[in-house]
């Protein structure tokens, strides 16, 4: 590595991880450190976003859509990833950790004003999480290393991006990060990652907001059951 390459590596990932940090305040402030609504939660992610694209738009390099990155294979692993993601997020079981991270899908109105708050928050928070950790981030290390030890160092950072969502998100979240940056070396884009990324939240927000309403129908039916 030339000192030049270093020299850029080493203010690259000081750029990411500074606003990687800031984001992780931010969520902690709006999100974490009290339950929040559907609109603070649309404060954080967009608040979030802007952190994280700071570094992406000043850095990276890479192609943002390459001619060839939706070929028929990369749409089918899309597809299919999508759908065994999907299939995950409804049939896993919710936790404690789910309750306070997530805290506001449970007291939520399913009205369009929220489906769209959801819709576009998740959307610009993840794209600029995929600008910073498959495209920038991995772009650069896989310049300068191995791409095993570019995937490590990168998803080592993704996983402690998460250590206030608990043990077991940071694990999930490292694992799935290879999968996302197998896709991003694969297809010279992270806008694969994006897509099974957003499929991935939408299908959490969705699947929970359901199980909520479902829960408070049973229970107004109960209480009416009582009452006759």
């Amino acid at each position: 590595m030339t000192e030049d390459g270093s020299s850029n590596l080493l203010v690259v990932l000081a750029v990411s991880t500074v606003g990687i940090a800031l984001n992780s305040w931010i969520n902690w402030a709006l999100m974490l450190r009290q339950p929040c609504t559907w609109r603070g939660a649309l404060a954080a992610r967009c608040l979030g976003a802007l952190f994280l694209l700071i570094p992406g738009i000043l850095f990276y390099e890479g192609e943002w859509l390459p001619d060839n990155w939706l070929t028929w294979q990369a749409q089918v692993a899309t597809l299919v990833l999508s759908i065994v993601g999907i299939l995950f997020q409804k049939y896993r079981k919710q936790s404690e950790v789910d309750h306070r991270v997530y805290s506001y899908l449970y007291t939520a109105p399913a009205h369009s004003n929220f489906i769209a708050a959801e819709i576009f928050g998740w959307s610009v928070y993840l794209y600029a999480y995929e600008l910073l950790f498959r495209g920038l981030m991995l772009h650069t290390t896989v310049q300068h290393f191995h791409w095993f030890t570019a995937f490590l160092a990168s998803n080592t950072i993704y996983a402690l991006a998460h250590i206030q969502q608990g043990r077991r998100e940071m694990l999930g979240s490292f694992f799935a990060g290879w999968i996302f940056c197998t896709l991003a070396v694969w297809t010279g884009s992270f806008a694969i990652a994006f897509i099974i990324h957003l499929a991935l939240a939408l299908a959490n927000s969705y699947f929970t907001v359901r199980e909520t309403l479902a829960i408070a129908d049973r229970s107004n039916s109960n209480s009416l059951g009582h009452v006759r």
